[in-house]
């Protein structure tokens, strides 16, 4: 099993894939593991909506099928976690076409925007930092600071 460094090696590298099966080996092995859930979901989504320009090798309707599976078996537990909400509704507020199983279902889509959009609104409420992050009123230092060793999401930000 690869440690978190392993990971976050992969991730700054962006080897998504590779990263995605690495925590989902963990997951195997504690599939509570709060850190593994939220880089998972926002690796998914980072793999979706990079594949072209990194010239991804993946099935965008395996990662949004494993994404609803995440979203779905963990927002219960983690209503009240504000990485989590982040983690998944921030791909989820700004890209929830890929997510649905049918593009054509109108209430679908509202559906998963909808979703998306309380789950940024409810990590902006547990944590300050999402509102500042949202709102572009936020430093360098205080996202790196604040996402410290999450490669995927530091690797968006353009810190690493």
């Amino acid at each position: 099993m690869k440690t978190w460094e392993d990971i976050y090696n992969l991730e700054i590298t962006q080897q998504y894939p590779d990263a995605i099966v690495a925590i989902e080996e963990r997951l195997q092995l504690n599939s509570s593991e709060n850190e593994a859930i939220i880089r998972l979901g926002f690796l998914l989504w980072l793999g979706i909506v990079e594949k072209d320009r990194l010239e991804l090798n993946i099935s965008q309707q395996s990662y949004a099928k494993r994404f609803r599976e995440l979203l779905n078996a963990n927002r219960s537990n983690y209503d009240n976690n504000a990485d989590f909400c982040f983690s998944f509704g921030y791909g989820l507020s700004i890209d929830y076409f890929y997510f649905v199983e049918d593009a054509k279902d109108i209430n679908e889509l509202k559906s998963y925007e909808s979703i998306g959009k309380t789950l940024l609104e409810k990590a902006m409420e547990l944590d300050p930092f999402y509102s500042k992050l949202l709102k572009g009123e936020i430093t360098q230092k205080e996202i790196s600071e604040h996402f410290v060793n999450r490669g995927c999401i530091l690797k968006y930000y353009g810190i690493v």
